[in-house]
């Protein structure tokens, strides 16, 4: 996966996303990043989102995952589980985000049926933080890191999530995406998924799912669950 191509074309497939009052916000973040320094948005940023796509590589069985967040949030994130400063300047940064990211973005396999509260009830038995590298059970994904780069202020953290190997027939893929959202009141997550059919204009398959404080785990679209 080449993340310097990578972010590039992400963008302009987010940049198609039906979802208005998302990317409102997000218009406005680029016009901030437009008109300040990278220095200026670090310090004062007004919308904490947190935007990404998931594209299914077919031949590797995997999914391709960019996601964008202020680098500023994840500091902080990463300083209050570690008592401890940790910058993008760290040596280990990386090793800490990954571990971050481990608990905080996954598949997690659940009975089709499950409903949102019950989903969001089970979230509170997988921990927020990974203290080693045991990456959880065989019923959720493992994350293998790929790399990161800044964009005008801005962070892209890319990686590859390898769906759960444990699935019962009547299971369904459910995305967790809690980053930041028991830390930032007003976070607001997004992901759009591309899963590497077509539908049946025969345009690429595309949707996308949104998430906000108390409700960070939504089912995968029909496209997709089969991955």
């Amino acid at each position: 996966m080449n993340e310097i191509t990578l972010s590039g074309g992400i963008q302009g497939d987010l940049c198609r996303s039906p979802i208005m009052r998302f990317w409102v916000n997000v218009f406005w973040v680029l016009v901030l990043g437009f008109v300040v320094s990278p220095s200026t948005v670090s310090a004062f940023h007004p919308f904490h989102v947190c935007i990404g796509q998931m594209r299914w590589n077919e031949a590797q069985a995997h999914w391709e995952v960019s996601l964008r967040m202020h680098p500023h949030d994840l500091e902080v994130a990463l300083q209050a589980i570690h008592g401890r400063s940790i910058s993008l300047e760290s040596d280990d940064f990386n090793q800490h985000a990954r571990r971050f990211l481990e608990n905080q973005f996954m598949l997690v396999a659940l009975p089709k049926e499950t409903s949102s509260v019950a989903a969001n009830e089970s979230l509170k038995e997988i921990p927020t933080f990974a203290k080693d590298d045991t990456q959880g059970s065989e019923n959720r994904s493992q994350l293998r890191w790929v790399g990161m780069e800044s964009e005008r202020g801005w962070l892209w953290i890319h990686f590859e999530l390898i769906p759960p190997v444990k699935r019962e027939p009547g299971d369904q893929l459910h995305l967790v995406h809690r980053i930041f959202l028991d830390r930032i009141d007003k976070q607001e997550n997004s992901v759009a998924i591309l899963s590497g059919g077509s539908d049946l204009a025969g345009k690429p398959d595309r949707s996308a799912l949104q998430f906000k404080k108390g409700d960070a785990i939504r089912p995968m679209p029909v496209v997709a669950v089969a991955k």
